[in-house]
């Protein structure tokens, strides 16, 4: 999960998930029947699909792949 740039709301949410046999509609509604709050839940539309998810060569997550992985799946100019 990342933070991408929002025009109303300075940011919202964005999450990069690997699972081809899960959609984003089935994942917006698991997420949904948690007790997470709904401010730390993304909207359907900002939940992608990806091959992989972006590491390091140490194989820790690397958060500004992740990031520009997220921008790039949202249209949005990547600026990291």
């Amino acid at each position: 999960m990342t933070s991408i740039p929002d025009d109303q709301r300075g940011e919202r949410l964005a999450v990069l998930y690997t699972k081809e046999d899960v959609t984003p509609a089935g994942l917006a509604k698991c997420l949904a029947e948690t007790n997470l709050p709904k401010l730390w839940i993304p909207k359907k539309e900002n939940l992608y699909l990806v091959e992989s998810i972006p590491a390091l060569g140490t194989g820790k997550l690397d958060l500004r792949g992740v990031k520009a992985k997220a921008l790039e799946l949202s249209r949005i100019p990547v600026t990291v």
